[in-house]
């Protein structure tokens, strides 16, 4: 590795850090454990409640909740197996926003342009959307995870062969989709992209390394 690129590293990894410093002051400063919004006590609770009494088993086509199951599910469980702690639940959904930075950070370590690859991690993993809904009990931060993690998979694609980078971006883009319906218009994109890119024998910019 070179000079230029292990700055480039090290400037990326202070702006990860720095992202994670705030996050831990934000956590410190008790937003994890404020008061439920009339949003979630609303919504998102009884949902969550409704499926974790009804566990192991659990209606997937037939639920008062307007978003596709999987979300839901997942914080069931960690609802059912913490003696039905919300904070815990407000938990999961921090360790996905965690996650997502992670992510995001190794796919950017090899940008070039360090300082502006540094401010474009902090931009997109500070933005107020994201970044508030890593602290409650949405589910908005794992279906971002999963799309990214597709995104990840899709920038390996070299053909429509079958293979592991189609089956992993396939696996991702799913599941991003059973956590949130809107994310649809997001992966059928990228399968259009696909499609015209493998039709008309053009160079993705999926397939740059510098993606």
């Amino acid at each position: 590795m070179t000079t230029e690129s292990q700055g480039n590293t090290n400037i990326l990894r202070w702006a990860l850090l720095s992202w994670i410093a705030i996050i831990g002051v934000m956590t410190y400063c008790g937003i994890l454990t404020r008061p439920l919004s009339n949003d979630e006590t609303i919504y998102y609770l009884p949902i969550i409640e409704s499926f974790a009494n009804s566990l192991p088993s659990f209606a997937v086509l037939d639920y008062p909740f307007p978003s596709p199951p999987l979300g839901i599910l997942l914080q069931s469980i960690v609802f059912y197996f913490t003696d039905n702690s919300w904070v815990i639940v407000r938990m999961f959904s921090l360790v996905t926003l965690l996650l997502l930075g992670f992510v995001t950070y190794k796919r950017m370590k090899i940008l070039e342009n360090s300082t502006y690859s540094a401010l474009l991690l902090i931009a997109f993993l500070s933005f107020p959307f994201f970044l508030q809904h890593g602290f409650t009990l949405r589910q908005h931060t794992l279906s971002l995870l999963f799309l990214i993690l597709g995104s990840v998979g899709a920038a390996s694609l070299s053909s429509y062969q079958t293979g592991r980078a189609d089956l992993r971006a396939l696996f991702w883009l799913t599941l991003a989709t059973l956590v949130h319906q809107f994310t649809i218009a997001y992966c059928a994109t990228i399968i259009l992209f696909l499609v015209i890119q493998n039709t008309n024998k053009i160079d993705s910019p999926l397939k740059d390394k510098r993606f």
